[in-house]
């Protein structure tokens, strides 16, 4: 072999040496490529749910502030209230004194209730007025006995008007139909008679 030859045989080894390593070179970006863009649908199939992620969360929150501030109000609401009603009992001059119950020293002993004398007033008047309700209820009574009797005789009255205009009863009904009859028998009788 000659120089040439090497030199040839060198120079064809360098090139397949250099054309499968450009091979090797153009599958790897071929793969890196691929790889690259299947990285990027990825990244971008994660920002979505990242996204769709943060939104429901967004929602969630605004959510759950509408609902706080909603009951916020409800409770100022309530704390404005409690806060009238606790400056409309302290302008409440005249509070009913406390009823003071004494329990027995000794066993057997009864147990005593003391009322303010300033609490038996509008007490007494009640027990006044209850015992002219009860003076009252006889005649009441009496009153309600007469009405109901009048009720009855007049509901009997009615019945009895409803008769009348109906013409009295069946049988009074009936004998008024069968005079009429006879009268027109009568009345027939006569004319045919005269005639």
């Amino acid at each position: 072999m000659t120089l040439k030859e090497a030199g040839l045989l060198l120079a064809a080894g360098i090139l397949l040496f250099g054309g499968y390593s450009w091979e090797q070179e153009r599958e790897a970006r071929i793969v890196a490529e691929q790889k690259d863009k299947d990285t990027q649908v990825q990244v971008q199939k994660l920002q979505q749910v990242q996204d769709d992620a943060n939104k429901q969360l967004q929602d969630a929150l605004a959510k759950q502030q509408a609902q706080f501030d909603t009951q916020m109000k409800t409770v100022q609401g309530q704390m404005t209230y409690l806060q009238n009603s606790i400056a409309s009992l302290s302008k409440i001059g005249n509070l009913p004194q406390p009823i003071i119950v004494t329990q027995p020293s000794a066993p057997g002993q009864p147990t005593t209730v003391s009322v303010p004398p300033s609490d038996l007033a509008p007490l007494d008047e009640e027990i006044q007025k209850l015992q002219e309700d009860a003076q009252k209820l006889p005649v009441i009574q009496g009153d309600l006995i007469s009405c109901q009797a009048s009720v009855k005789d007049l509901q009997a009255d009615n019945t009895q008007l409803k008769k009348t205009l109906k013409g009295g009863s069946f049988l009074h009904r009936l004998a008024g139909k069968v005079k009429d009859i006879g009268i027109g028998v009568g009345l027939g009788l006569a004319a045919a008679h005269f005639l």
